[in-house]
C-alpha cells in the first residue's frame, strides 16, 4: 500500500532514513541469517551497503528476495 507524505524537518529527514536501513538489515538477516552487512553514507546523500555472504556473490535473484522480503516488512507494519 503506498502511502503519500511529505517530509519537511531534518529531524523527519534522519528518522525516515534510519527506518529504512533498519527495514533494510532486518531484511537482509532474514533472507540470509549469516550475513555481515555494512551501511555507509555516499558523497550525496543517500546510502550504500556491502554484504558479505562469506564469499558467496550476491545475485540479481538474492537483491529480489531482500526486495521482497522489505516490501512484506512495510506491509505488515502498515497493516497493523
Amino acid at each position: 500500500m503506498a502511502r503519500e507524505f511529505k517530509i519537511t524537518t531534518f529531524t523527519e529527514e534522519r528518522a525516515y532514513h534510519n527506518t529504512a536501513i533498519l527495514i533494510f538489515l532486518k531484511a537482509v538477516k532474514s533472507a540470509f541469517e549469516h550475513a555481515d552487512v555494512t551501511i555507509g553514507n555516499s558523497l550525496n546523500q543517500g546510502y550504500y551497503a556491502y554484504i558479505n555472504l562469506g564469499g558467496a556473490q550476491l545475485t540479481m535473484s538474492d537483491i529480489h528476495k531482500i526486495r521482497d522480503k522489505m516490501e512484506k516488512i512495510i506491509d505488515h507494519d502498515t497493516t497493523s
